[in-house]
């Protein structure tokens, strides 16, 4: 029984061998069984067959699994032992789904609930031990009934009851007890709440079900929303259980990190211009790997209060407001009011006295700075931003990072032109100033793949990894972040993990999974909202003036106002759902902002796609408008 233990607890933890490994616990618990049997010990028998079953069931053995679970069945009645009678009942309900007879499954998993129902509030337990167990059996045990019921229901048609049933399952379920269990439940749980029409709830369900997966490292990608802080836990109740992996380690941009951080705690560091191409992580480093590690740092004994700021429309308050979002995080909210308007002069005192008083280094993070020469387009709107700059510049113990891409770069020269940055030199774009964050090598972009997927246990073909790479890569060889991430993500949605299911996609396999990847979220957002949702994506997109692929930010008034102008018909409630799912799977941006909301394209990179998925007929109607009006 032992041996089969250790073998069916390894095939937990190395899923790539998971099935010779629960075949080989197979055996061991069948000789157990039967070693029991010439014995004569029924009880003996009886205490360790389902371990067997259960077995068999990780395996879908159904026809081996309903002979083992009927004889079990038989046992446990003899034995008057109705918690592993009821198990047996659950083995036999799985049996029936597999085989789509779901009125007999229904049947079984009813009996099995009935069977645990006298141990429910605990009354019958003699001891602690018998409490703790009982609290067991109505978690886990009781999970399954119900999740082979909802799956019952669900299979009839009855689909109502099904989420109902399915819910009570979310309810009571420990995450850590079966993370396989409950990321499944949450799947049929999401296909329910489709089927009812209710499309935020299903969307949220299955956002709930890929934080599960990737919470215990069952899914190797991120998509298209940047990197975010890793969440350590301790799984006590699995073999797979401790510590999850870095996400920026295994992002591998770790030593990135470690790089910034170096300059960052250097006296004559005082500005970083973090730049690079659209896609390359600039975003989720900042974010998932710099603020978390500033918060960590002490230079010269002081703490360090990042500040990250990412919109540029009224650029005194988003510093303003991001500065007072940094101290609530770091103070937990203990006395700090909300942020009111201020002018840049009082800015800078603010800052100043910060630093002065309460012993910090501040470090003001600009992401995505393009943004702030597309909003501030006449160079006078541009000139007090590059005296506040100035001002942080040579304010001791006040650093600056501006990240942004590398062909908006140039736009920081005409600073040099009227203000005075001896401080740097008066060359800000010194390379003692510049960090280049690139795209990976393809080597790297390999290496980085089969880490991810192996840390995950979705493996993929060397040939396909190989493929998939050239694809991903550019006339010079590198591999775009960004990209990576949504193909892969797409790649372990779609089960893809031989280079024969990637060809079979079409002659433009890397374009289809991006435009499934989009696809994915438009459909999560239902039929009758679809065009909606394509059209939405279509506006948070442009072309710049020197036509560059642009991600606009608008706030919902803007996109009404477009919406409208295209003749689309849509409920408030409609736009209302759209725009939280878009935000939601990480596509759009909401940006937070006083005295309106505006919304954002996650990347360039995806701008092609939006656009070329814009439904036509609502376009024409654009086109035949300004005929109509004259242009």
């Amino acid at each position: 029984f032992y041996l089969g233990l250790w073998w069916r607890n390894y095939s937990v933890r190395h899923r790539r061998e998971f099935e010779p490994a629960c075949q080989q616990a197979c055996r061991y618990f069948e000789q157990a069984v039967q070693t029991f049997d010439e014995a004569q010990r029924p009880e003996l028998a009886a205490r360790y067959i389902n371990y067997w079953a259960e077995a068999l069931h990780r395996l879908e053995a159904w026809d081996a699994l309903e002979t083992v679970a009927t004889r079990a069945m038989a046992l446990h009645q003899a034995q008057a032992n109705p918690i592993r009678q009821a198990r047996a009942e659950g083995f036999l309900a799985e049996v029936d789904l597999a085989r789509e007879n779901h009125s007999a499954a229904q049947r079984h998993a009813e009996a099995a609930l009935a069977l645990i129902q006298p141990f429910a509030d605990g009354s019958a337990a003699a001891s602690t031990a018998d409490r703790d167990f009982y609290a067991w059996v109505n978690s886990f045990h009781r999970s399954w009934y119900l999740f082979s019921l909802g799956k019952a229901q669900m299979g009839q048609g009855q689909v109502d009851a099904a989420v109902q049933t399915l819910e009570q399952v979310q309810r009571i379920t420990q995450p850590e007890y079966d993370p396989q269990l409950y990321s499944q439940m949450l799947e049929y749980l999401r296909q329910g709440y489709f089927e009812q029409g209710h499309y935020l709830q299903a969307f949220e369900t299955r956002r709930q079900k890929e934080a599960i997966e990737s919470r215990f490292n069952f899914r190797a990608f991120v998509g298209a929303g940047r990197l975010q802080p890793k969440q350590q836990i301790t799984n006590p109740a699995l073999p797979t259980g401790g510590h999850g992996p870095d996400l920026i380690m295994a992002s591998g941009r770790r030593q990135d990190v470690q790089r910034l951080m170096t300059r960052l705690e250097q006296d004559e560091f005082v500005l970083t211009v973090v730049y690079g191409p659209s896609g390359v992580g600039k975003s989720s480093i900042l974010y998932a790997g710099l603020m978390p590690a500033l918060s960590k740092s002490f230079p010269e004994g002081r703490s360090t209060l990042p500040v990250l700021v990412r919109g540029y429309r009224d650029w005194p308050d988003e510093v303003n407001q991001a500065l007072a979002r940094a101290l609530q995080q770091q103070s937990d909210g203990d006395g700090i009011p909300p942020a009111a308007p201020i002018d840049p002069d009082d800015l800078t005192q603010r800052l100043k006295t910060l630093t002065e008083q309460s012993y910090r280094q501040i470090v003001l993070i600009f992401d995505q700075f393009e943004e702030f020469f597309v909003e501030a387009v006449e160079l006078f709107q541009r000139r007090d931003f590059y005296a506040f700059l100035r001002d942080c510049l040579n304010t001791p113990y006040l650093k600056v990072v501006l990240s942004l891409r590398e062909d908006y770069l140039h736009y920081l020269l005409e600073i040099e032109r009227g203000f005075d940055l001896d401080i740097i030199n008066n060359d800000i774009l010194s390379r003692d100033y510049r960090y280049y964050l690139g795209n990976f090598k393809a080597t790297d972009a390999k290496f980085l793949i089969r880490r991810l997927t192996d840390d995950a246990h979705f493996y993929l073909e060397t040939a396909l990894i190989d493929r998939l790479v050239a694809d991903l890569a550019n006339a010079i060889g590198e591999v775009r972040p960004i990209e990576l991430q949504v193909v892969g993500a797409q790649l372990q949605r779609q089960d893809i993990s031989t280079l024969a299911e990637y060809l079979a996609l079409g002659n433009h396999p890397k374009e289809t999974l991006v435009q499934n990847f989009l696809g994915t979220v438009v459909h999560d957002c239902g039929p009758e909202n679809a065009d909606l949702a394509r059209l939405v994506l279509y506006l948070l997109t442009d072309i710049d003036r020197e036509n560059r692929p642009y991600r606009p930010q608008k706030s919902r008034e803007d996109l009404e106002e477009e919406l409208d102008l295209r003749g689309a018909s849509y409920q408030e409630d409609q736009l209302d759902l759209v725009l939280d799912i878009l935000v939601g799977s990480g596509l759009v941006f909401l940006l937070p902002d006083i005295p309106i909301d505006r919304y954002q394209l996650v990347h360039d990179y995806l701008v092609s796609y939006a656009r070329r998925e814009a439904p036509a007929h609502l376009l024409e109607k654009r086109n035949r408008r300004r005929g109509a009006e004259g242009g």
